[in-house]
């Protein structure tokens, strides 16, 4: 095995070396951090060079060689999900080329698609996108797409304004319970015997300290 030319040049040297290893051992530990450039990186530069990724996976298959069905069905999962994922990625496929891109998704679907079926995907979403691409259907794959976007949007809109409206909200609170808690200092006694639990910034009793507060009531 030997990495091939070309972007996407990993699938093509990764999948099969996977696929002929008797066994595979992993590391409980991070081995590798990913740091990805802002400008000049693959993964950020919008052109048909992206069509490679087609080239790579071809290969990988064509280098795997008999497959069982579980693992044939997992590999191809695999494939046309990288595949969407590099065509709903904003800084890689130019919209002029994505129509073009998603038939050549739906041509190897065909192609390669194992005829003891592959594992669904565990999203519903996702599921959707395969069920698309396998009718070669892209205005409704593109629907899908342009909906589901605008919704993570709107979420978005909603989580901001509910952070705005929270906060002199939040403010107001506390601003009541420094003054409670000066006016209840000054007045009222100290109890000697009294432990106080917090955690979070006093948000409530958890974590260590709730753990500390459980096992001194115990003993």
């Amino acid at each position: 095995l030997e990495f091939a030319t070309g972007w996407y040049e990993d699938v093509s040297f990764t999948y099969p070396l996977l696929v002929a290893a008797e066994r595979i051992t992993t590391l409980p530990r991070t081995c590798v951090h990913y740091r990805q450039r802002r400008t000049g990186a693959i993964t950020r530069t919008v052109g048909d060079r992206h069509f490679e990724v087609f080239d790579h996976w071809e290969r990988a298959l064509e280098r795997a060689g008999d497959l069982g069905d579980d693992l044939r069905g997992r590999l191809f999962r695999r494939m046309i999900w990288h595949y969407l994922q590099v065509l709903r990625h904003e800084n890689r496929v130019p919209p002029a080329s994505r129509r073009r891109f998603f038939h050549r998704v739906a041509a190897n679907y065909r192609r390669f698609r194992p005829p003891a079926g592959f594992p669904p995907p565990s999203a519903r979403f996702e599921r959707l996108r395969f069920d698309l691409v396998g009718r070669d259907s892209y205005p409704a794959f593109r629907a899908v797409d342009v909906a589901l976007r605008a919704g993570r949007e709107t979420r978005r809109g909603l989580r901001r304004w509910k952070r705005r409206v929270k906060r002199p909200v939040t403010r107001a609170r506390q601003g009541v319970y420094q003054v409670a808690y000066g006016v209840m200092r000054r007045l009222l006694p100290i109890d000697q015997s009294l432990a106080l639990y917090a955690a979070y910034w006093y948000r409530g009793v958890s974590c260590n300290p709730a753990a500390i507060a459980a096992k001194a009531a115990e003993l």
